[in-house]
This record gives C-alpha cells, structure tokens and sequence, in this order.
C-alpha cells in the first residue's frame, strides 16, 4: 500500500490529495514541534551557528558544548545521575548492547518490544528469555529459575507506541528478585507518564537495583535525537567501550537547541500534560459510550484498531476514503516485528478539541459497523 504524504496545515490538521484533514497520527503528542518559541531557536542557531553539523562523532572531532548542555539539562529533568545522547531514539538502544555484553549474563524482555530492543539484545550476544506482554506472573516464573550468581536485565517499553498500553513497572520491581535490573524504552512515555511511573515503586534497600531509561527526542519533544539516561557507572562504560555510540556522530547542533527550549516548555507548562489526560480521559468515554472501548481506564494517548489481515487493495481503498471524506487523515500502519494486521493507529494529543475527539469517534464507529474494526491491544496478540 503506497503511503499518502500529507502536508502540516497546524497543530491539528495536515492537507492531503487538496483536503484539509483533522490529524492524529504520529506521536507529537504535546504538539511541541509546532511551538514557534522551540522552532525559532532552531533557527536562530542555524543563523549563528557556522555550520549545519559537526561533522563527526563525538568521540573524536564532533564533540560541541550544546551536547554537554542538553546532557545536563536532560538529566536533571529525567531524574537520573547521567544522560548520554544518541543520534536517534533506536541507536539509544542499540548503544546498550556493549554495556550489556559485559554487566549482564542474560536478558529477559517483552514478547512484544520495539525492535529496536530486539536488535540491541541480539547484539549483546547474550541469551534471551521472552515473557508474556507486560505480564509480571510470566516474567517472574522465567526469573526464579535464573542461577543465584547471575546478574539479568529486563527489557520493556514504559509506553508501547502501537497500542498505548503501559508497563506496570512498580508491579516488576515488586516480584522480580533484586538480580534483575531493569532497561526501560521511555520514547513514547517521556514527557507523557510523568513521575508516577518511575516513583512509586519499593523504594527500600532492597529495591536499589539498576534502572536505565532510553529516550527519544522525536516524539513528545518534538525534535530529534535520542538518549541513554541511567547510572554513571554505565553512561561512562558506553563512553569508553562502546563501539555503536562511539561510531555516530551526533544529530545536527540546531536540534539540540530546539530540545533544550523544548524541554523547558516540558519542565515550565505542567498543563499541557493535563491539558492531555482531559483529552484521554475523553477519547476513553467517547469510545466507551460507542461500544469500542475494550479495557477501561487507559492512561496513553494512543488508541489503535484492527482493521483485518487479508484486506483487498480496493478494500484498503475504500477504508482510506471513507476516513477522509470524514475529514480524518487515514493513519494506517503495519508496525514492524511481524504483526500482518492493517492498524489505524491514533494519538491524542494535548491540542486536539473536543469536536476533533467526537469527530473521530463517530468515523471509528463507522469503521466498525462497515468494517469490522475493533481495540487492538498487544495483550490479545498470542506468542
């Protein structure tokens, strides 16, 4: 199926084939990449700035000061006792697997993770234990047959991008034995989930394991980039010994200012983070009034929807009208990592109003009734 490539209108609709679509696609979900204060620093260092990138990677010639600021800017806001940048949210990942190779004797990791942790424990080289999407029974079974003497990390998303549903970290930390640390994709909850998630764990001795968070920058920062955010001890291993971070250089030096201002919006606006969970809480009632809600109290701003695995070209063609004559953008999507299932994925956004959400709900209604369509959820999904 060929992409259409839709053209930003503002923070809620993009043009299309002359149209002009309410958009909820992609993961923006504070809407800050449209944010002129944020945009106007990225131009600003382009006009100072004496060249559009550095040219190389920070371990040689590519180092610049804006990098050590954004480090330090982002560690104080995440919480952690370093930050180290990437150049994008899956090499943030990827940057992991030397430092694993040589803390870890094993990994265990959710059965339905991005891709970009698959690919950073097969790099590791180490052995790989799947367990069942976010179910700690599953993960703690597998971890208490681990041998006394070993040392094992545990790799999730916080938020999975593809159906919204959330990790029930404080739950793992509580079952899981204390030889299992945790690495924990943070793209799509950074800036979304706040504290709640990260704090409410067992926070006695016993608990004080490792918690190493990745970022994306491209998403709710609405910028670029990506980061490794964790214990010094392993943001200094990757440093000094790893080969992918060592290998790359750094996304372009305007960016990096666009997602200092970004994260100063993020640190000085907590009502845009409530200006979006009105907006979930909404999505969730409207869809729940509809019939199309299959799980109640959902926290993420992404609600996907199974639309079929054997659809025909012209069926394809015909969901894709019928949502655009809505006056929706069709996010369709086939999300990498094997699923065969055409998904229309949706993001709420901070920005998105009340008629948008309605909007929406009556086309997805439409979708069902004529389609079929209905919650796709990981947990459905069988090994």
């Amino acid at each position: 199926m060929k992409r259409p490539t839709p053209e930003t209108i503002d923070e809620r609709h993009v043009a299309l084939e002359g149209k002009k679509l309410l958009y909820f696609g992609g993961c923006d979900y504070l809407r800050l990449s449209h944010k002129a204060e944020i945009r106007l620093s990225a131009v600003e260092s382009l006009r100072n700035e004496p060249s559009l990138s550095s040219s190389a990677s920070r371990t040689t010639t590519g180092d610049r000061s804006i990098y050590l600021q954004l480090e330090k800017q982002l560690t104080a806001f995440s919480g952690t006792e370093d930050t180290l940048l990437t150049g994008a949210g899956y090499l943030a990942n990827l940057s992991l697997s030397s430092y694993l190779s040589k803390a870890a004797d094993g990994l265990l990791i959710d059965e339905q993770c991005h891709p970009s942790l698959r690919d950073a424990a097969k790099l590791s080289g180490l052995p790989v234990r799947n367990y069942r999407h976010c179910d700690v029974k599953s993960a703690a079974e597998i971890s208490s047959g681990l041998p006394d003497n070993q040392h094992w990390f545990l790799l999730s998303e916080s938020m999975f991008g593809l159906d919204g549903s959330i990790m029930p970290l404080n739950a793992f930390r509580k079952m899981l034995p204390a030889a299992v640390s945790f690495i924990i994709d943070d793209a799509h909850g950074f800036g979304v989930l706040g504290d709640n998630f990260w704090n409410e764990g067992d926070t006695s001795s016993r608990d004080a394991r490792t918690v190493i968070k990745t970022l994306s920058l491209a998403k709710t920062v609405g910028c670029h980039g990506g980061a490794i955010a964790g214990p010094l001890k392993v943001t200094n291993s990757i440093r000094n010994q790893g080969a992918t971070w060592a290998g790359h250089t750094p996304f372009p030096m305007h960016l990096a200012h666009a997602a200092i201002k970004s994260i100063e919006w993020l640190s000085t606006r907590p009502e845009l983070g409530s200006q979006l969970s009105h907006r979930i809480d909404l999505m969730s009632n409207i869809l729940s009034s509809l019939g199309l809600l299959k799980k109640a109290g959902l926290m993420s701003p992404v609600f996907s929807f199974r639309l079929g695995e054997t659809l025909t070209e012209e069926s394809i063609q015909a969901l894709r009208d019928m949502v655009m004559d809505s006056g929706i953008y069709p996010s369709f999507i086939r999300y990498p990592g094997g699923l065969n299932n055409l998904i229309f994925r949706v993001a709420i956004s901070s920005s998105h109003q009340k008629g948008d959400l309605q909007k929406l709900g009556k086309t997805l209604l439409q979708l069902s009734q004529s389609f079929g369509c209905e919650q796709f959820l990981l947990s459905d999904q069988m090994s």
